[in-house]
């Protein structure tokens, strides 16, 4: 996890507080390594977030004041809604109370479930086998350290795969071919991030520097990365890392007996 620490700035300290604020869109959290305990608050939206004073946690859930109050907006900030009066702000803070080592795993899915919260949904027929309604093609083996990112079909017919490591502190394998409960991926190819090009065809350059002397030219020796993947491959996942592929997709067959 990469966050922003609070410090002190000890080369001023008659200065007025700044009382910054960052903005929070996953969680903020204080800790106390004596007691091991960390306090963490998991908000449904992006605000603002600052600990002004030691120990203490403060979220802006909405910034209304009616004159400048001279911070470099140069305007009042009053937002109105349809009716003409000041807009209401409503959402959910989950608070978390863990051990140090405990507190980025539980963070971590805690975030997750706030992003994909599940679609309530109605219906005027009747719904009589419900069990023919529910169905998870995500394998039940699927590793808990990995996040299945993407999967979706693109324009050109593929499968756009990404998948992410939200978990620390060691790499993950996952299979590629016990993804899926109904089908298999195949034809698997590493592309960057966005998906849009192939991970061996940028040509990166790797500089080889030299004493600087007059007329002297920095030579560059391509380095190529990525391969086709072979049908059955283990993919490895680094803490925090996020990869990328496009490949096909077949149902699985069965076979009684």
């Amino acid at each position: 996890m990469h966050s922003v620490k609070r410090n002190t700035n000890a080369t001023s300290p008659e200065a007025r507080v700044a009382s910054s604020y960052y903005p929070v869109v996953s969680w903020i959290y204080i800790q106390d390594p004596l007691m091991d305990v960390q306090m963490t608050v998991v908000p449904d939206r992006a605000q603002g977030g600052s600990s002004n004073k030691k120990g203490s946690i403060e979220l802006m859930l909405h910034r209304r004041i009616f004159d400048d109050d001279g911070l470099g907006v140069s305007e009042q900030l009053n937002d109105r809604g349809e009716d003409g009066a000041g807009i209401i702000v409503t959402g959910k803070h989950q608070l978390l109370f863990a051990t140090l080592a405990q507190s980025p795993i539980l963070i971590c899915d805690c975030a997750l479930s706030q992003v994909y919260r599940p679609i309530v949904m109605f219906s005027l027929e009747p719904m009589y086998d419900v069990r023919r309604k529910q169905h998870s093609e995500l394998n039940p083996l699927f590793p808990p350290e990995a996040h299945l990112l993407t999967l979706e079909i693109v324009s050109t017919g593929e499968i756009l795969l990404r998948l992410e490591h939200n978990r620390l502190p060691k790499a993950v394998n996952v299979s590629v071919s016990d993804l899926l409960s109904t089908y298999i991926l195949t034809d698997l190819r590493e592309t960057l991030l966005g998906g849009n090009e192939y991970h061996e065809v940028p040509q990166r350059f790797s500089w080889q520097r030299t004493t600087r002397q007059k007329n002297t030219v920095l030579k560059a020796a391509e380095v190529a990365e990525g391969s086709p993947l072979p049908l059955n491959v283990l993919i490895t996942l680094n803490p925090g890392q996020i990869r990328t592929f496009l490949g096909q997709q077949q149902r699985l067959t069965y076979m009684d007996g």
